[in-house]
């Protein structure tokens, strides 16, 4: 019989839930039904989870991140180079927040989400420009799958306590899918629930450069344990970007474990190659994953809806 592993409650079919391992608003597939009750998963989701989402949400629905609640996910008002405003939507090259419209020499550009409100603009614009030919902007409209001349800047940063804990809940979740029993986890689970402060349990923890193929992105997780050394460790990487290392227990005794999952979030794959993350290293720091982010932003290219009138 199983029982949450935060209260204590022994699970049953009133009060047992499905917990994804991996947070499903930014890409978990996987999930028990025997790690947490509904209250905790509740109280987990609206806090500390919910922290972690939204540091990711402009990660997720940039790469259109599949999710269990197919709703779709709006980010508004993001700013491009050039200073005009964007909304950051699932599976869409970003919408600008207003028409974008632009006079140059002879030219009348306008851009819009879609062709049927790119009509609607040039209509609207007819008493300015009597001389709009709507059946030439019709017919020489195009679809383009990048932004017009800028780039989108994401402002955002992680790190808070919050998405610490969460991140430690997931190598929590994922060691006890595999491990019942909860021996070695009192007190990493104390952290989780804010009972005691993280004091170097949850840590960055630099990634080698030459990992990951280049198209890939993934969320990671590893499991180690040790007998001799006494370490119960897990490395967690987030959209193969964000690293960090938990330590579940210092003074572990249990036999040798060695777990390893990897989840590619593009292709909706599990990946069964390992890679070699160094666990071992003692040595931990901060890094700065500023260039990670912007190449992951970067890699995936989507439709939006552009023309002009001669």
């Amino acid at each position: 019989m199983s029982a949450c592993y935060s209260c204590h409650a022994i699970l049953n079919k009133k009060n047992q839930s499905f917990e994804h391992i991996i947070p499903n608003a930014i890409g978990g597939v996987l999930k028990s039904a025997r790690l947490i009750c509904k209250a905790c998963n509740s109280a987990y989701g609206m806090t500390i989870d919910a922290a972690l989402t939204k540091d990711f949400e402009h990660l997720a629905a940039r790469h259109n991140i599949g999710r269990d609640r197919p709703k779709s996910r709006m980010i508004q008002n993001t700013i491009a180079s050039n200073a005009d405003l964007y909304h950051l939507q699932d599976g869409q090259i970003p919408p600008p927040a207003k028409p974008m419209i632009r006079l140059d020499k002879d030219q009348l550009y306008i851009s819009g989400p879609d062709k049927k409100q790119l009509m609607q603009i040039a209509s609207g614009l007819k008493s300015k420009f009597p001389n709009i030919d709507l059946d030439n902007i019709e017919k020489n409209w195009e679809s383009v799958d990048e932004l017009p001349g800028s780039e989108l800047t994401i402002n955002f940063s992680v790190g808070s306590d919050l998405f610490m804990r969460s991140v430690a809940k997931i190598a929590v979740n994922y060691y006890l899918m595999k491990v019942r029993g909860r021996h070695y986890l009192d007190k990493i689970i104390n952290i989780i629930n804010g009972v005691d402060v993280n004091q170097h349990h949850i840590r960055y923890y630099p990634l080698r450069d030459d990992i990951w193929d280049h198209e890939e992105l993934s969320h990671l997780i590893s499991i180690k344990g040790n007998s001799a050394s006494g370490k119960l460790q897990a490395h967690v990487i987030l959209f193969n970007t964000y690293s960090l290392v938990i330590n579940l227990c210092d003074d572990y005794d249990g036999g040798d474990i060695d777990f390893f999952y990897r989840y590619e979030l593009l292709r909706r794959q599990e990946i069964k190659d390992r890679i070699d993350l160094d666990n071992n290293r003692n040595e931990f720091r901060t890094n700065d994953q500023t260039e990670k982010i912007k190449r992951s932003l970067s890699r995936n290219k989507q439709e939006g809806v552009s023309g002009e009138d001669q």
